[in-house]
């Protein structure tokens, strides 16, 4: 169910008739967005592209991506839900991300991250639609991101009524360790001794809160 290996690259592989054509992954894989299958998402390739992908369209102060920002948000969510977050953006793997003006207005991109999301669900085993606490802490980082890695806008952003930055002062890493604490908290979140409550992310808490 979690396996985080890289897949196997066959080029002679005879491929079934699929909707719409497809992405290559980092790992080599050939992955469908608009036919997504659980068996064609792997933590490997999330884990890279989501290092890579800048917040904001890319115009935070510093390079800021969106596997920093998973990360920190699953030390920040209920124990149960810390796996939920850390993939609660992991479409954008496979399709990136639009600014939010844009994408309530392109209603087929909304159902194709809709679609590969369930997948990813499925894959992992979460719950979509996202549960509220998913959402509540997104908008806590957004509040907390816009303070510490924008410029000060004209005019004040939304945010819902009750949501507060955080105390702590997001600091960007460099996307190699974005991506590797990406990794190492799945395979803490997925591990027995986490599941039996013997083990917990604070052992990054150094790593992740500097």
């Amino acid at each position: 169910m979690y396996d985080n290996n890289v897949p196997n690259k066959n080029l002679d592989l005879e491929i079934e008739e699929r909707k719409g054509n497809w992405i290559q992954t980092f790992s080599g894989q050939m992955f469908w967005p608009l036919d997504p299958k659980p068996e064609e998402i792997f933590t490997h390739d999330i884990a890279h592209a989501l290092s890579l992908i800048c917040r904001y369209a890319g115009h935070c102060r510093e390079f800021y991506s969106v596997a920093q920002h998973c990360v920190i948000g699953t030390h920040l969510v209920p124990r149960h839900l810390a796996l939920d977050f850390l993939f609660h953006d992991a479409s954008e793997a496979y399709i990136s991300d639009l600014p939010k003006p844009v994408k309530v207005h392109l209603a087929d991109y909304k159902e194709i991250e809709a679609t590969i999301e369930t997948v990813i669900a499925e894959r992992y085993g979460l719950q979509y639609p996202h549960p509220k606490e998913i959402k509540t802490m997104d908008w806590t980082l957004l509040a907390t991101e816009a303070r510490d890695l924008m410029e000060i806008p004209r005019m004040a952003w939304y945010i819902p009524e009750g949501i507060r930055a955080l105390d702590y002062v997001i600091k960007p890493w460099k996307p190699s360790k974005a991506e590797s604490l990406f990794h190492r908290h799945f395979e803490v979140l997925t591990s027995k001794a986490y599941a039996e409550g013997k083990v917990s992310l604070d052992i990054f808490h150094d790593q992740v809160f500097i």
